[in-house]
This record gives C-alpha cells, sequence and structure tokens, in this order.
C-alpha cells in the first residue's frame, strides 16, 4: 500500500500555484479533469494519463501543457480533431473559460486552488475485479508480461553474471539484492521465505530498507500463488512483490520504494538469480514472533499513536487464554480486533464463533448460546448452541452490555464451569475462549444493577478501549486510501485519487460513527465518481463539506465574543432557577456556539449526542 501524502496544508508557509481543470459533461456523466503543472497525454488509450474512453476520441488525442493560469494544446494527429471555443485548431493557447473539444466531447477550462487538483491518495493504476489478489491478479509462467526472451529461458547478460558469480559462492545474495536495488533506484530489495498458513515471511537476504507496506504485498502474493499459479506478481506504485515454487519450496522477491517501475518481465528473470543463489541454511531472522499479531484479511493496521500503543497492549494477550472485554464506540471496529487476537493465538487454527447479544431476542438467547437437548419437545431437534461450536477455539460476545439479566447468571456458570447445560439436557463440556465488546457503559449498568458486578469482572480480565477515530485523524488518509481501493476492485471502476481539500474535509470531521462511518461514505464516493476521475471535495456530503469549512479556533473566538456581548449588554448569567429552563437555556447556547454541530454541542454539555438529539425534539428546537 502506498504511503498516503502529508495532509498538512502548504498554502500556510507560501502561496498555492492555481491548477486547471477541464470540466463538463460527455454521454451524461460528469467529468472532471485535473491539469497539475505540466505535460499530459489526453485520449482513450491506456497509456494517456487524462483518460476519456468516448467513441470519436483517438487513442492518443491531444497533448496538453499546463502552466499556473494557461494551457497549451496542441493535437496529436486526431481523426475527429481538436477545437477551441468551436474552430478546429491544431496549436492553441487557452485560458479559463475556454470551451475545449476533443471529438465529440466538449469540456470547459476552469481554474481550481491547488488543493483541488492535488491528490491527497491515488487510486490504483488500474482496478481490478478480483478482491483475493489484493493488488493486482496473480500471474503464471505463461503469463503475457514476459517478455521472449524469457520464454525462450534467456535472463540478459547482466542476470547471466551475477549467476555465475553466485553458482560460484551460493547462498551470498546481497551483492545480487544491492545491484537490483541500484538499478531500479529503490530504497530496499529483500529475498523472503513466504511462510506457510498463518505465519508472516522471513527475511533471507536484504539490502536496503524493505517497509511493512512491501511485506504486506508479498504475502497477498503469497496468497494468490497458493491459489493455483506457480508464479504470482503483484505491483502497486513503488512497490513489486514476486512469488515462486523452485522445487516445491516458496522463493520470494519483494522491491519497496522503487523510483522507476520495473521493466515488464524483469522481476522473473531476477527470481533466476534468487533461484541459483539461495541459500540451504535456515533464514537468518526468526519465522514468527510468539506475541505478533495477525490481522485478517482487509484489515487497515494504522499508524497512529493511539492505535499503536492499542496494539502493543494486545501483543501479550495472545499466548494465554485471558477473557478480554473490548470497549468503545459503534463503529471503531471491536469486532476487528477480536479476530486479531484469535487469528494470532495458539487456538487462531480453531473456530471463531460469534453471538451478538443484542440482535436476538432473549427468549432465544439462552438456546443460541447453550443449545438445545434432544426430544425436548415434538418436533424439536437438537442442536449445538455457539459455546459447542466454538469448542476449541474462540467464541466472541458482541454488544454484551445488552444480554438479559436472567441470563448472565447462566452464563457466568457456563464460564465458570467450562461446562454448558443446553436446554433440557445435561452439562457438556467445552473448551472455549470468550472474548466480548460492548458500546455502553459496563460500570453504569452495573451501578444500577443491569450487569452483574461478578460477570463484568470474570469477562473484563482485560479491558481493552479502542480510540474512536475523532481521537487519531491521522489514521483517516490510510483508512481513505485502503477504501478507495478496495472498493474500487469492488466495483470495478479505476478512480484516480482522492484531492488534498476532499482529505482535508474528512479529517476534519468528527467521525461519529467512526471507522464504519468512513467506510461507508467512501463506498458511496466510489460508487458515485466518474470512471477515471478523482473525488473531490465537492462530491461529498453536505456535512462533511460543512466540516471542512468550520474553524474550531473562531468558533472558540466566536464563542467568547458572544460571551462578553451578553455580558455587556446586562444578561444575568441565570435568569431563572426553574430547572428545565435551565436547561433548555444552557442546550440553545451550547447550540449556538456550536454552530449547530450536534455532537460538538454535546460535549460541551457532557452528555451524549443522542440525549442531546432527544432534547432537543422534545423542546421543539429541531424536528
Amino acid at each position: 500500500m502506498s504511503q498516503p501524502r502529508s495532509i498538512a496544508s502548504e498554502s500556510e508557509t507560501r502561496p498555492s500555484p492555481r491548477w486547471l481543470r477541464l470540466h463538463g459533461t460527455a454521454e451524461n456523466e460528469d467529468v472532471r479533469l485535473a491539469l497539475s503543472p505540466g505535460t499530459h497525454h489526453l485520449g482513450s488509450g491506456r497509456d494517456c494519463d487524462l483518460r476519456l474512453e468516448r467513441d470519436g476520441v483517438s487513442r492518443r488525442h491531444a497533448v496538453l501543457v499546463a502552466e499556473p493560469g494557461r494551457l497549451r494544446l496542441i493535437d496529436a494527429g486526431s481523426k475527429n480533431g481538436t477545437f477551441v471555443n468551436g474552430t478546429r485548431v491544431r496549436r492553441a493557447e487557452v485560458r479559463p473559460g475556454d470551451l475545449v473539444t476533443f471529438g465529440p466531447v466538449s469540456l470547459r477550462v476552469e481554474e481550481l486552488e491547488a488543493e483541488d487538483g492535488e491528490l491527497a491518495v491515488e487510486g490504483m493504476p488500474e482496478a481490478m475485479p478480483d478482491s483475493a489478489s489484493s493488488v493486482m491478479s496473480a500471474g503464471t509462467d505463461a503469463d503475457a508480461t514476459q517478455t521472449e526472451d524469457e520464454r525462450r529461458g534467456g535472463r540478459g547478460s547482466r542476470v547471466e553474471s551475477l549467476a555465475r558469480s553466485l553458482q560460484a559462492t551460493p547462498g551470498e545474495l546481497g551483492g545480487a539484492l544491492e545491484e537490483l536495488r541500484a538499478a531500479l533506484e529503490a530504497d530496499g530489495v529483500a529475498a523472503l521465505d513466504p511462510g506457510g498458513d498463518g505465519t508472516p515471511p522471513a527475511l533471507v537476504a536484504a539490502a536496503g530498507k524493505v517497509t511493512p507496506e512491501a511485506a504486506e504485498l508479498s504475502s497477498a502474493a503469497w496468497h494468490c500463488r497458493r491459489r493455483g499459479s506457480r508464479r504470482a506478481r503483484l505491483r502497486q506504485p513503488g512497490v513489486a512483490a514476486v512469488m515462486t515454487d523452485l522445487s516445491g519450496s516458496p522463493r520470494g522477491l519483494v522491491v519497496s520504494g522503487a523510483a522507476r517501475e520495473p521493466p515488464a518481465g524483469s522481476l522473473s528473470s531476477w527470481l533466476a538469480v534468487l533461484e541459483l543463489g539461495w541459500p540451504a541454511r535456515e533464514p537468518a531472522v526468526a519465522r514468527a514472533d510468539p506475541a505478533a499479531l495477525r490481522f485478517p484479511d482487509g484489515l487497515v493496521r494504522c499508524a497512529s499513536p493511539a492505535m499503536t500503543s492499542l496494539y502493543q497492549q494486545m501483543r501479550p494477550l495472545v499466548g494465554n487464554d485471558l477473557p478480554v472485554l473490548i470497549v468503545g464506540e459503534t463503529g471503531v471496529g471491536k469486532e476487528h480486533l477480536a479476530q486479531t487476537l484469535h487469528r494470532s493465538s495458539p487456538r487462531g487454527r480453531g473456530p471463531l464463533v460469534a453471538i451478538n447479544c443484542a440482535a436476538i431476542p432473549a427468549e432465544l438467547l439462552e438456546a443460541e448460546l447453550f443449545g438445545i437437548g434432544d426430544r425436548v419437545a415434538t418436533g424439536v431437534a437438537a442442536r449445538r448452541g455457539r459455546f459447542q461450536q466454538a469448542d476449541g477455539g474462540t467464541l466472541f460476545l458482541d454488544e454484551i452490555g445488552e444480554m438479559p439479566r436472567n441470563l448472565q447468571a447462566k452464563l457466568l456458570r457456563a464460564l465458570d464451569e467450562k461446562h454448558v447445560h443446553p436446554v433440557g439436557a445435561g452439562p457438556v463440556p467445552v473448551d472455549v475462549r470468550v472474548l466480548s465488546a460492548t458500546n455502553v457503559d459496563l460500570y453504569r449498568r452495573m451501578e444500577v444493577g443491569q450487569i452483574r458486578r461478578d460477570l463484568f469482572f470474570r469477562l473484563a480480565g482485560y479491558l481493552l478501549e479502542v480510540p474512536p477515530l475523532r481521537s487519531r485523524p491521522e489514521d483517516v488518509p490510510l483508512l481513505a486510501e485502503h477504501f478507495l481501493n478496495r472498493f474500487s476492485r469492488e466495483a470495478n471502476k479505476r478512480i484516480r485519487g482522492l484531492t488534498v481539500r476532499a482529505m482535508n474535509a474528512l479529517a476534519a470531521y468528527e467521525w461519529p460513527g467512526n471507522v464504519r462511518e468512513l467506510e461507508h461514505e467512501m463506498r458511496r464516493l466510489v460508487y458515485l465518481c466518474p470512471k477515471g476521475q478523482a473525488i473531490e471535495a465537492g462530491m461529498l456530503a453536505d456535512h462533511f463539506r460543512r466540516g471542512e469549512a468550520a474553524d474550531s479556533t473562531a468558533a472558540s473566538q466566536g464563542a467568547e465574543e458572544d460571551e462578553e456581548s451578553a455580558e455587556a449588554a446586562g444578561e444575568p448569567r441565570l435568569p431563572t432557577l426553574n430547572l428545565e429552563q435551565l436547561d433548555l437555556l444552557a442546550i440553545e447556547q451550547a447550540m449556538a456556539r456550536s454552530g449547530g454541530r450536534v455532537a460538538e454541542a454535546a460535549r460541551s454539555l457532557g452528555i451524549s449526542r443522542y440525549t442531546l438529539r432527544r432534547r432537543l425534539q422534545r423542546s421543539g428546537i429541531q424536528d
């Protein structure tokens, strides 16, 4: 995965140059082509950076040279011509407001701020429908990316020379990897043993520095190879991985931070070097860390200090059966962390069985948890409960705070005795580790008697608190990039990326729905964004654009000015001692100071946004 561009605004230190954009409609579809300063090739061909896949647009239709405030246009010998304001041209200089026509497509030249055109994160070069391959589809030995020279067995003089040297000194891969790193102007190149089921790749030899993204890509490539191909190649900007089998043994090569893309087929040639020089000894680095976390496929490993600290807390929990209670707001990813703890533990080869305690009616929950004995009633068949299904693995109790109190004693007994009592049957032994999660305050529920204290302390062998997304905005770019690429593959649609202005709006938002809300918004944006274009701030939902425009410093200064004005006008601090009226007054002032933003007003009042919404509706302030 490529590292997202920093979203810190450079306009605070120096003026941002204005970009140009071609904007219009083609076949009832909105077209927005941002033109960064420099040379662009426009056409319907895949080799063009500005793609217009329309009938009547030539494969290489025109060349555009963008400079701040102006655009030079050169027709590339197109069949249907290039027009500026209705006049066919071969060369022309156009400015904002001019109408440019490429065959049947007419687009207006517009001027925009740099952050409206510059990308914070880039989409994949081409979206692939097969999500299992993660980045690119797996290849085979007869794959079209191989050169004719490769198919004949030739490797080129440079590779042959290295191969001979490696035959003379088998196992000495460092020199070969360093030469490859220099040739590709890369940060690092590594030879890997891809590992097996659940085990991470093991380093055999390396030159330079290999990033975590490259290691993740190597795991994805190994997954593709295991699906049936003898050899799999995956690429994304700056990172490439090849995995192959040699006499039934895995071999891998990863290139990280390459300044230029490896030529087609070159990685296959370099694999020949690895195959000749692979050492017979054990890898230099241990295969697996006993406390290593193994994340589920598709889960983004966030890099913020808050999440890094959370991962550090999780490491000691993977080698034992200590029950863990995961707490956090709705949508922060509690179930994903439960999956990580399960996969990373010795029980990872066993089943992970989840049950949502809030989604099943109370009268049916007991049977779902503990099962039903044979011949309990006419027409009722015996059924294994979730505890029995999770035997030898992990049971995940989601929304444990919603479990009916009458079942809590039975759950506690099952945890203590390691036996379950199916309805109408005798005890059945079970061997499970229990993980649970909730988004409610269990301490408060204990105080009012809704949760048994002994059950709480039995479940909370360790309390793992997941931070909300608003407290770690530095994770938003990485998550947005992940969802952008994921849903591009899902929709089989190429999206150019996400603009800096759009990313700034997303990072400034408070995310009451956390990661799940970001996931849903990115899916909506990918499906609505025209193919081949970038997601701009104007495509975001209204509440995201309002969040972008809000300035917290100005808002706080405005609130102070409002207070000073009220005091200057002689407005009393407590105009009444009626509690209902004081409550209404506090709500009105909080909403005014927050500019109508419910989440911010709720925080200033010390209540939840749900409570505030109910009070707003009850008072008639808001429908």
